[in-house]
């Protein structure tokens, strides 16, 4: 067996050629103790044969294919971020005799802050400020206008219209991530009137009435769904095999389309998909709606939900429109 020495003196090319002896070699140079050790190699080797799987070369991982591998794993977020941490420590490692090379699994610390705290942690309280949410709308509409022209069923066009139909649902009938991620095909009704049946976990099943913006972009993905002849029953799939779509991919979808659509407005908080459904309540509490009618339309167990709901929008507005404070009178 190779010594510790001569492993990471052939730097990057040790570890493809040996990964999980160049690993063990590592966790003694890291002076791991057995019980962790333990953890930490059947993290790795999970990594390690999901690159053999399709043929990756462990020292050109790219952030893309590291965020993939992270987005595939069924584990709660904390199981995730080891992983995370596990694969940029010893990444860090693997190019540490390479001078200026950039590590990947640091570039995808993202992920960290926004797909994954979506999935299981305590959600922020943010909204939409009326620029932004109308930019949003137009930017999907523009969109939309586009896609009645094109032809075809590529790639690119599947993920845009799907992409934007996740947008419409979140920004005009205020699902859950949850919720979104479990409809499926069935849960459509736009036969009797605009309407997506809602699964909450352990509530109710509820009709949630989309606007007509979310209606078109609904319908032009279901198209396209049916075009490119998607497998599978999940109405929002994370590709055409018809696998379930990750709460990190969602996360994603949400960050691009808001960072497009709001390209040409001042900087703005950033936004999830919580912050979509936060606007959604938002717009309801501002258009008087009672506290039992919101909790009933947007799927709250109980109304002391949407007052606290409501007590964070109004901080949130007087923050936001807050005059300036002058020089002369800081």
């Amino acid at each position: 067996m190779p010594d510790s020495n001569s492993l990471f003196t052939n730097g990057v090319a040790a570890w493809e050629a040996e990964p999980r002896i160049a690993f063990d070699a590592w966790l003694v140079k890291e002076g791991m103790n057995e019980s962790s050790s333990t953890v930490y190699r059947a993290l790795w080797s999970r990594y390690v044969d999901w690159a053999g799987q399709r043929r990756l070369r462990l020292g050109a991982m790219t952030r893309e294919q590291i965020e993939t591998f992270l987005d595939s794993l069924q584990v709660r977020r904390q199981q995730r971020e080891r992983s995370h941490r596990l694969i940029e420590r010893v990444m860090d490692d693997m190019h540490s005799r390479a001078p200026g090379a950039a590590n990947p699994a640091r570039m995808a610390k993202t992920l960290r802050g926004m797909g994954w705290r979506d999935i299981d942690a305590n959600e922020p309280t943010g909204f939409l400020s009326d620029a932004l949410r109308d930019a949003i709308i137009a930017y999907g509409a523009a969109q939309y206008a586009a896609d009645a022209c094109a032809q075809g069923a590529d790639a690119a066009r599947w993920r845009g219209l799907r992409n934007r139909a996740i947008i419409g649902v979140f920004l005009g009938g205020g699902l859950k991530l949850a919720e979104l991620r479990g409809l499926t095909v069935n849960c459509v009704n736009f036969e009797h009137g605009p309407w997506i049946r809602a699964r909450p976990t352990r509530q109710p099943m509820r009709q949630v009435r989309l606007p007509a913006y979310a209606l078109e972009w609904t319908r032009a993905w279901l198209q396209a769904r049916q075009a490119h002849a998607t497998a599978g029953a999940w109405l929002f799939p994370g590709d055409a095999s018809g696998a379930q779509i990750s709460g990190a991919t969602v996360s994603r979808v949400v960050n691009a389309f808001v960072a497009q659509a709001g390209a040409q407005l001042p900087p703005h908080e950033p936004v999830t998909a919580q912050t979509l459904r936060n606007d959604f309540v938002g717009q309801l509490l501002r258009a008087g709606v009672s506290y039992a009618e919101v909790a009933e339309r947007a799927g709250f167990a109980d109304e002391i939900s949407v007052a606290r709901l409501d007590v964070a929008l109004q901080a949130w507005s007087r923050q936001w429109d807050a005059p300036p404070v002058s020089p002369s009178a800081a």
